[in-house]
């Protein structure tokens, strides 16, 4: 079995109503392009996340 990665993202690009975004879980297997993304049932405010941090 492969190792995969987890990273926590927020959909910006589809922003509901009062400026909310869904927080997602992306899952992806070490070694391919295949991703996969969970919605976790969060909704963030643009205050309560960071741009891409490295």
């Amino acid at each position: 079995m492969e190792n995969i990665a987890l990273r926590f993202v927020h959909n910006g690009g589809n922003r509901v109503k009062n400026g909310l975004t869904s927080l997602l879980v992306e899952v992806r297997q070490t070694g391919t392009n295949q991703t996969v993304y969970i919605n976790t049932g969060i909704k963030l405010l643009p205050n309560q996340f960071s741009e891409k941090t490295d």
